[in-house]
């Protein structure tokens, strides 16, 4: 699958000055024309491999930034590999990394730390793992990586979660939210910790596909949902995946949508923010899939990520490429810029 992926050369020596200086990478090129797409998705091991998918083919990310290394590392990601779209080996993996582009497992050579190797599914066609989502909790010194649990035998969905204090040793998983897949289909979860209490969003999979928000104190009991539905510059488009950060600004969202009708792997990226936990503004339109022909996600925006360091947006997101099927490629570029209407893609 490396032969998806067009590496830029000039862009690759603007990489190198971006990651100790971003804004003078990004004045190499502030024309409308620039480049807001990566030219190909960044290397991320996991514990698949074989001759028709390279490892890298992951999508979902999630990452965190630490204000000071954490047992090392000052950024840490989340994600699932997806290779060829086999939902069998989206188990949830994490890496790390020091200059935001360059990611490895934390531990030993070739192999990222998979939460949850191979679960046994007794039915894998119906049962499968995906949407991670990482927390760290300063107050005790703490990793939760958290992502969903899809049985569409039982059509029961559940939200598990696992901690670390040293990046190695992870707790056993747990049941954080479980819901009955027939009313509340749960998407995606972005989850808050600040002030004593986690604060969940997720996309209901259900009629105007709306967010739902919860709180809770100790991360097992939940309030009772309120609903959030989002405006779109059309009243067809349909929410999907979703994260969320509080910042300066308020809360500020990147969810992607999909037009009622249409499949949920043709889709843009949006971006919204809000003053509080709730009012939405409309969502405006930032990333939309490649228009080149062998492009590695010039189908469709999937599951992103992003956060806000030294007045600069780095935005993770999902791509997914043609042909549909087994020889698909799904990965995750990277984009970033003072403003999430002025970002700039590049290939690691």
């Amino acid at each position: 699958m490396r032969n998806r992926r067009k590496a830029v050369s000039l862009l690759t020596g603007l990489l190198v000055t971006a990651q100790l200086f971003p804004t003078a990478a990004l004045a190499a090129d502030s024309s409308e024309s620039a480049l807001n797409k990566a030219p190909g998705y960044q290397d991320f091991p996991a514990y698949y491999s074989d001759s028709a998918h390279a490892d890298d083919q992951v999508t979902h990310p999630d990452v965190v930034v630490l204000e000071e290394p954490w047992n090392g590392y000052r950024y840490w990601m989340a994600y699932t590999p997806y290779p060829g779209a086999d939902q069998r080996k989206e188990n949830p993996h994490v890496c790390v990394s020091n200059d935001r582009i360059h990611w490895k497992p934390f531990e030993g050579d070739g192999k990222a730390v998979s939460l949850d190797p191979l679960t046994p599914f007794e039915d894998p066609d119906k049962q499968y793992n995906s949407d991670t989502h990482l927390v760290y909790r300063k107050d005790i010194d703490t990793l939760e990586c958290y992502w969903r649990q899809v049985d569409n035998r039982t059509r029961i969905d559940k939200i598990m979660k696992r901690t670390t204090t040293d990046g190695i040793h992870w707790s056993k998983a747990q049941n954080v939210l479980v819901s009955d897949a027939r009313t509340d289909r749960i998407l995606s979860p972005a989850i808050i910790y600040e002030n004593g209490r986690y604060k969940m969003w997720t996309v209901n999979c259900k009629r105007k596909f709306p967010v739902l928000y919860r709180e809770s104190k100790d991360g097992f009991h939940w309030t009772t949902p309120s609903t959030i539905q989002l405006k779109y510059p059309s009243d067809r488009l349909r929410s999907w995946h979703l994260d969320v950060i509080h910042t300066e600004k308020g809360y500020e969202m990147l969810v992607v949508a999909f037009y009622k009708g249409h499949r949920h792997r043709e889709m843009n990226l949006y971006y919204t923010s809000s003053k509080n936990e709730h009012d939405f503004k409309k969502c405006i339109t930032i990333l939309k899939p490649s228009e080149k022909e062998k492009a590695w996600d010039n189908r469709g925006i999937y599951r992103s990520s992003f956060f806000v360091e030294n007045g600069i947006y780095y935005i993770y997101y999902s791509g997914i490429g043609y042909p549909k099927g087994p020889n698909s490629s799904q990965g995750v570029g990277l984009t970033y810029g003072p403003s999430v209407k002025n970002i700039h893609g590049y290939d690691a």
